[in-house]
Order: C-alpha cells, then structure tokens, then sequence
C-alpha cells in the first residue's frame, strides 16, 4: 500500500487441520465430504469436494476486523439464527480464479466457498465444492473422495492457506 493510505492489510495464514488436535478430522474440515449424510436418515454421500478450512476461535478475537468490522457483532448476535447476518467475501486464488466466500457453523468457524445468488459463466451456482475441487485436487493432487490426513500434508509441504 502506499503511504497515507487509511486501510490496514492483514496476511494471515489459516491451519488446514484443526487447531484444537493438530490433526486432520476424518469427517470434518478438509475432509467434510466423507461426513454424514445431510438428509436425515439417508445414505447419500456428501457432494465431492465438500470442505471448509477450520478457523481457531482465537483467530477472531486476535482480528476482529479482518473478515468484517468487528466480527464479534456477528459472533454475539441475540436473536433467531435466520436472523444472523451473513459474512461474505471474495477468495482470490493464486491461479488467478475467484471464488465467493463466507463464514459458516456456530462462532463463524468454517471458512467455505459458494454463493446464493453468483453463478459461474457457465450458469452453475457456485458451492462448498468448488473451494474443495481446487484445493483437495488441484493443490493436493488427491483423488476423488480420497481422505486427507496431516501425513499427506507434511509430505506435501502444506499446511495452511494464506489469506
């Protein structure tokens, strides 16, 4: 930025892995895919690709403001969870692409792709997939509905997503 400017820049790096167990959970995070089924009582698999990037609670009380000004408005919202307002943003990818964002679960905890109302060009809404399709196979390589584990992580070098 140049000098004078108003606006602070923040680059942070988020875990891929929880913070809390220093692993890779089988059924969440990076591997949300591979949870239950959302429809109550069925067998159907999750979409492909289904993640979120775990945010450590302490990552909104040590920046408030990076996602929104002051995210503890959003964190202590009194009233009917339809009522919460929502936390959206742009994820600029270092392929050049971008993806709409948001915060999503209790605390604002999950950092997923997708949109409501953007649709890509080719007129496909955009989901928690797509986040997923780029980072599980084009960063990592996997195979479809192949389990991530922090051995995978180590062995390729990543850990954590800059944003």
């Amino acid at each position: 930025m140049e000098e004078g400017d108003a606006q602070d820049i923040y680059e942070v790096y988020l875990p891929l892995y929880s913070y809390k167990s220093k692993n890779i959970e089988e059924k969440s995070g990076l591997n949300q895919w591979n949870a239950t089924s959302k429809t109550k009582g069925s067998n159907k698999p999750r979409p492909l690709n289904e993640i979120y990037i775990p945010i450590p609670k302490v990552f909104h009380r040590k920046y408030p403001d990076f996602f929104v000004e002051d995210i503890n408005e959003f964190l202590y919202h009194s009233g009917p969870k339809r009522d919460l307002p929502q936390v959206w943003f742009r994820l600029q990818l270092p392929n050049g692409s971008q993806l709409p964002g948001l915060l999503t679960q209790d605390n604002l905890k999950g950092l997923e792709s997708g949109s409501k109302t953007e649709r890509k060009v080719n007129g496909e809404k955009y989901s928690q997939s797509d986040l997923g399709k780029w980072l599980l196979m084009d960063v990592l390589g996997l195979n479809e509905r192949e389990l991530v584990t922090m051995e995978y992580l180590q062995k390729k070098g990543i850990d954590s997503v800059r944003l």
